[in-house]
């Protein structure tokens, strides 16, 4: 018993302690910080995604760009509202190609919903 007395007295538990709380409240801020700065870039590029015009001719959009098809992309996935989500992410998308057929689909149904009707996207599938 007179060994754990001492033990408590050298402060050994208090400074392990002491070095464990300021671990936390380090992990804390630092998981913080990092969220902050994930949620200040998901705003800008929601912003971007926001100002972006929506392009609805299909020959147009035939001769964009990977930046500007992602860029349509992601204006119309602020717009899609289904669950799931029926724009796949970008990772997913690996060439012009894939995107653009989404893309279309996209187009497509945003004429409709817009429009009330199919629209004039006569060539889109």
């Amino acid at each position: 018993m007179n060994e754990h007395r001492r033990f408590d007295a050298s402060g050994v538990v208090k400074k392990k302690k002491a070095a464990v709380r300021a671990h936390i409240e380090a992990t804390v801020a630092t998981r913080r910080a990092k969220r902050k700065t994930l949620d200040d870039k998901r705003k800008k590029a929601a912003n971007h995604a926001a100002s972006i015009v929506i392009v609805t001719e299909q020959e147009t959009l035939e001769d964009f760009t990977k930046a500007q098809l992602e860029d349509q992309l992601a204006a119309h996935r602020l717009l899609d509202t289904a669950v799931p989500k029926l724009i796949p992410v970008k990772s997913k998308l690996k060439n012009n190609s894939q995107r653009l057929e989404h893309l279309l689909l996209a187009v497509k149904r945003y004429v409709e919903a817009n429009e009330g009707g199919p629209g004039d996207m006569s060539g889109v599938e």
